[in-house]
């Protein structure tokens, strides 16, 4: 039996933060040692593990006490000769990789916050910069808690991209135990505190707003909960306690093990601190659905989105906290349920427990070689309608190129036909080969090409089927009463918006269908959050998750480089899409007319003659150009000055984030859904324009099918430079955030390792 010692400075946060890791890790056949300080939660680690004392001075920077740490820990590593290590928190990071270094011992080292030493810069902060380097240089992975943490690492070149390095938002949250609970009725609104009572918590702040905001509401409490008189230079006095409670609003709980029950009479969390990794005390919050109030800094701001889950303050500035507790206590009981629910399904998409889990499991798999070959060698079955052309297809042929380096990579077809390039390593299956027909004929269908799915899982022994858009996703689905297999289906658009305008029978029968089987499926899949909870609200879909399209970036800003064979005189926007009636090209053309500047309109479909038609009814034919489909549109998209987009709805926009890492300014309408995510990512996503238009942060949004607010934005993005200028500059920025390899590695973790 394989034996693993997971060692931190306190026995404490082993228990509170570690427990259900290790408690996994021996339900999955290995031998677990826990090494940590001795205090009151080491009697409860021993009840189910091997426990093992070792004085690690957590704050303190005595070399001897150092000297005698580091001798003690190579004892206990030499007695127990572990497999393999993991590392929390900054002394066991640095001195236990030193010994695992020096005994040939695996680790994992995990980052979990840079404490104080990295928020001040001095003479400590510099050793602990070189120990660091040296300590993490031979660990088989390091995880870190946020981005910012580990661009800080590769910045001054404490580890190298050489390293095996992973994002793992902190320890996760049990989803079970911290959930939404009926609100308590409190007399007085209740901002709720949860971390040790140091300064780098921004508790100083906190009072201090608290006493601003306590001079003009008297309708709200203060609840201090976590540990007073820790051992930390920032840490909080009695005395000064006892100063803070003499006001009648501000009420110190001490410590709980049952934060839920506490978390559960609040009405919000906040937390001002000054750094975190992932801070644990929002997790929870989020998780039970409470609005938060934290810091606009490294670690708070990724579990928060300012006026999405809860609200952003400024790090260190009472007076910005006090305006946002205002804020906070000002508004609607509707509001914050609206918060708190966004924080929830946030938790559920990115921080749980389950899925931290699974990753500590697979780099501990991978350092030990167990199965490697076969690991690298399983199969991903993908099924969807065809590969001819679209969004869904072009996020499928996306995953399968990436794919194809680490498994066995099978797409299976009912359609023939391939317009996007794929691996020649990847195996085509055709499930059927019929041409497009009517729709009842496919609905009879459903059944016998479910039972053919069925033959060909047995047949290539698959353990799941990944698919998109519907009918692919209905045949996923029934094929499961013919043979189990892991059924992960992907929903491209916003499904009642479809039904709604997918006429009669068409719309009622795929309802039906939705309602009937995707809440059946293992994991169903959406590209936005608003087209989540469409599922979840309207089809009672609850296994749900969503990941944004995967866009090789890299890729589009070398194609888009390519020159074209096309002669541009004046102002020119560019749409792609589909020649279809939801992408409403006929609001575009209608607007363009009354300006000097041309239209180029790439995308085939069944309207083409009719759009034709219409171009040259308005005689616009020298200013609108049907382009039609092509195989490198980024090179006619980089040429072009603005990007124009009148959809009236959407799954989410491929075509949005492709334009920005073109460094183009965009206009598009505010449709559901995908526009708003993509250009106004701080705004409520379920708020959709009327009559107006919004400057958002990354483009202009207008409201649906108004031609009116449409001319206005075309006439404030040709005669405003600075905006425009404003618009390209971030486009690349926020195209960034879609990066392939963040969806790819959510794909990989949903299908093989969830």
């Amino acid at each position: 039996m394989s034996k693993i010692i997971i060692i931190s400075n306190t026995s404490w946060s082993i228990y509170n933060f570690r427990f259900n890791l290790a408690t996994a890790l021996i339900d999955n056949g290995y031998e677990v040692a826990i090494v940590a300080p001795k205090d009151r939660y080491t009697s409860k680690l021993n009840q189910k593990f091997n426990v093992y004392n070792v004085d690690i001075d957590s704050n303190g920077i005595n070399p001897i006490k150092d000297i005698k740490t580091i001798f003690e820990l190579y004892k206990v590593y030499k007695q127990l000769k572990p497999d393999i290590v993991l590392n929390f928190t900054i002394k066991p990071n640095i001195y236990s990789s030193l010994i695992c270094r020096y005994l040939k011992i695996p680790c994992i080292s995990n980052i979990t916050g840079l404490g104080t030493i990295f928020i001040k810069q001095n003479f400590i902060t510099k050793i602990a910069k070189f120990l660091y380097k040296i300590a993490l240089n031979k660990n088989k992975s390091i995880f870190f808690q946020n981005d910012d943490d580990k661009k800080l690492f590769l910045k001054y070149n404490l580890i190298s991209q050489k390293n095996n390095i992973d994002v793992l938002p902190g320890s996760g949250v049990d989803l079970d135990k911290f959930k939404p609970s009926p609100k308590v009725d409190n007399d007085k609104f209740i901002f709720l505190f949860i971390g040790r009572l140091i300064r780098d918590k921004g508790i100083s702040e906190l009072i201090e707003a608290s006493i601003m905001l306590g001079a003009k509401y008297d309708n709200f409490k203060i609840w201090l909960l976590g540990e007073l008189g820790v051992q930390n230079n920032t840490a909080i006095s009695q005395d000064e306690l006892n100063g803070w409670l003499k006001n009648d609003f501000i009420e110190y709980l001490g410590t709980t093990d049952n934060v839920a029950d506490i978390i559960a009479k609040s009405d919000c969390v906040v937390l001002p601190s000054y750094r975190e990794g992932t801070p644990r005390s929002l997790l929870e919050a989020a998780a039970m659905a409470k609005p938060i109030i934290t810091t606009n800094t490294v670690g708070c701001r990724d579990v928060v989105s300012d006026g999405i889950n809860g609200l952003l303050c400024e790090v260190r500035n009472a007076k910005d906290l006090a305006g946002k507790m205002e804020k906070m206590l000002n508004s609607s009981t509707e509001q914050q349920r609206l918060w708190g629910g966004v924080g929830r399904e946030k938790i559920i998409q990115k921080y749980d427990e389950k899925f931290i889990i699974y990753k500590y499991l697979l780099h501990i798999k991978n350092i030990q070689n167990y199965n490697l070959e076969n690991y690298k060698m399983k199969k991903a079955a993908f099924l969807i309608n065809s590969l001819e052309g679209g969004g869904a297809e072009r996020v499928v042929s996306t995953i399968l190129n990436n794919f194809v380096e680490k498994y066995e990579c099978y797409l299976i077809l009912m359609q023939s036909g391939i317009f996007y390039e794929l691996d020649k390593r990847i195996n085509i299956i055709y499930l059927d080969k019929s041409e497009n027909s009517l729709g009842l004929f496919k609905f009879l269908k459903l059944p016998i090409l479910a039972y053919k799915l069925a033959r060909i899982i047995k047949k290539y022994k698959f353990e799941h089927i990944v698919s998109f858009l519907y009918r692919a996703n209905y045949i996923n689905v029934l094929s499961n009463l013919f043979v189990k297999h892991k059924t992960i289906i992907n929903e491209c658009s916003m499904p009642s918006m479809r039904c709604k305008n997918g006429g009669r029978p068409n719309g009622m029968i795929n309802k039906f269908l939705i309602k009937m089987l995707y809440p059946k499926a293992d994991w169903c899949l959406s590209n936005s959050y608003v087209n989540m909870m469409d599922l979840k609200n309207n089809f009672d879909v609850n296994k749900i998750g969503y990941i944004y399209n995967p866009l090789n970036i890299g890729m589009i800003e070398k194609l888009s480089k390519n020159s074209i064979q096309i002669h541009k005189t004046r102002f020119t926007f560019v749409t792609v899409g589909r020649l279809i009636e939801s992408k409403n090209h006929k609001l575009i053309i209608e607007a363009i007319r009354d300006f000097n500047a041309d239209l180029w309109i790439i995308g085939d479909g069944c309207l083409k003659q009719e759009l034709q038609s219409f171009i040259k009814s308005c005689d616009l034919n020298d200013k609108v150009h049907l382009l039609g489909s092509k195989e490198n549109p980024f090179s006619f998209l980089s040429k072009a000055d603005c990007f124009i987009f009148g959809s009236n709805y959407e799954g989410f926009p491929n075509v949005l984030v492709e334009a920005l890492a073109c460094g183009l300014p965009i206009i598009s309408t505010d449709c559901q859904s995908g526009p708003r995510e993509l250009l106004s990512p701080s705004s409520d996503v379920n708020f959709y324009l009327k009559d107006k238009i919004e400057l958002a942060q990354y483009g202009i949004l207008i409201p649906i099918k108004n031609i009116e607010k449409m001319k206005e934005a075309i006439k404030s993005i040709m005669n405003d430079d600075v905006l425009r200028q404003s618009y390209k500059e971030k486009a690349r920025q926020r195209a960034n955030d879609f990066r392939v390899e963040k969806s790819i590695k959510l794909y990989e973790e949903i299908i093989f390792f969830n």
